[in-house]
């Protein structure tokens, strides 16, 4: 019962079940209905000449109609019924030890003959008899000892043919849809947070899914495993690599120290060039091992209280001097005097990077600001420099990924600055939003909880 195509095929017969059990009670329940059609021509005559034997046999007496219609003559092989104004005076063929109401069988004298059908029994007639100052409606009864299923859901009125179709239906299809849907639902929220970055999201079911459904939610976890095995082994060698880089690295640099009294000036301008390129690429194996520890949560945070002027005082007098030497403003304006409980470095080495992307790309002038709303601080950073495309804005926190790959190192670095930002601001708990700034330009949006 776990495969869903049994399960598919199991509640469609049970929901046609359920639709025939609720006609069959609705019918069982239901008071008595009548339906009529019109008579035969040879039956409406052939019920006037009944009617007239009876008036001419009884001569103007009421009294002998009782006798007349239960002797052979007219009762042999038939049900005849007289039905009268007053029920006390209706006349019967028959004892009526069935028990059928016959309170139907009196109709406007102007009526034509009909076929009354009832569950229990059908009735041809009327047809008018005058005996004296009495008048009676001929009818023709005929029984039926059990009405057939078909019969009594024909007699149903349609509303309640539809209660008992849509409600079974409805209440099977809901369900139904719910035991189907909630392992999907459970399977599309945590494809969801797997999107979203969260690498231990894994398809958790309260109840057992159908087979092809649990088959599918196993290898979207399998799935998920292994992708995020793959990507802690990439970190890892990456932080590795990092690491033991910077040893051979170090020796570099330092025999690089050790020839500077040794070399002519010609020797020293490319050893010059070799230890700044040195530093280069230790500042991009720390960046690569400050990326490496944030993605694995390895990075120890200090959180402590501090002003806004401590975390950001140095950080944007160093951006206001960068800024001045490329002929650019920066505009700032936050409240120095604010505490804020954060990692301090951290946090100002992410702001620093944002900083910097913006002056790279601004064209005059580039704006920052702080402002505290009752859930968050907001630091917000834009310029008025070309901005990016819409494809490429989505990108722009991934590790390496550079707007251009032709760009040098020292235009567009390795793409690792709003990665780290990004990274670290998630080590706060906090949001870095990037949007396009009107008319044109790139906006950043910190948000850090309070």
């Amino acid at each position: 019962m776990r495969s869903l195509t049994l399960n598919v095929f199991v509640w469609f017969w049970l929901t046609i079940l359920a639709m025939l059990i609720m006609l069959v009670t609705l019918s069982s329940l239901r008071s008595e209905v009548v339906k009529t059609r019109p008579l035969p021509e040879h039956a409406i005559e052939n019920l006037h000449h009944l009617a007239k034997n009876l008036e001419r046999k009884a001569a103007g007496d009421p009294s002998k109609l009782n006798t007349l219609i239960r002797s052979p003559r007219f009762s042999q092989s038939r049900w005849l019924y007289l039905s009268h104004t007053d029920i006390e005076k209706s006349l019967s063929s028959q004892d009526n030890d069935l028990g059928l109401d016959f309170s139907h069988l009196y109709v406007a004298a102007e009526s034509p003959p009909f076929v009354l059908f009832t569950e229990r029994y059908s009735a041809h007639g009327p047809a008018l008899v005058v005996v004296g100052t009495e008048q009676y409606q001929l009818y023709q009864i005929r029984p039926l000892r059990e009405p057939p299923i078909y019969l009594r859901i024909r007699f149903m009125p349609l509303w309640e043919k539809a209660l008992a179709i849509l409600l079974p239906s409805l209440l099977f299809s809901w369900w139904f849809s719910r035991r189907l849907t909630r392992p999907i639902d459970a399977l599309s929220r945590a494809a969801k947070r797997f999107a979203n970055g969260d690498l231990s999201a894994r398809v958790e079911h309260q109840s057992k899914p159908q087979y092809e459904l649990a088959l599918l939610s196993d290898e979207f976890n399998q799935m998920a495993q292994r992708i995020a095995d793959n990507m802690s082994a990439q970190k890892r060698l990456l932080g590795d690599v990092s690491h033991e880089l910077r040893s051979p690295l170090t020796r570099l640099l330092l025999a690089c120290g050790l020839l500077e009294s040794e070399l002519s000036e010609a020797q020293m301008r490319h050893l010059n060039r070799i230890i700044k390129e040195g530093h280069s690429i230790e500042d991009m194996l720390q960046n690569v091992l400050m990326l490496s520890r944030l993605e694995g949560q390895n990075q120890m945070l200090d959180i402590a209280e501090a002003s806004m002027a401590a975390v950001l005082g140095e950080v944007l007098n160093d951006a206001a001097f960068e800024a001045e030497s490329l002929g650019k403003t920066l505009y700032q304006n936050y409240p120095q005097a604010a505490q804020l409980r954060c990692d301090m470095v951290l946090l100002a080495s992410a702001i620093e990077n944002i900083l910097r992307n913006a002056l790279k790309y601004a064209h005059q002038q580039v704006y920052f600001s702080v402002e505290q709303d009752a859930q968050q601080w907001r630091f917000v950073i834009y310029d008025d420099g070309p901005g990016v495309s819409d494809e490429v804005l989505d990108k722009l926190c991934e590790p390496f990924y550079r707007t251009s790959e032709s760009r040098s190192r020292d235009s567009g670095g390795i793409g690792l600055g709003l990665a780290i930002a990004h990274r670290a601001i998630l080590a706060h708990h906090g949001k870095l939003s990037l949007s396009h700034q009107h008319p044109h330009g790139l906006r950043a949006e910190i948000m850090i909880p309070l």
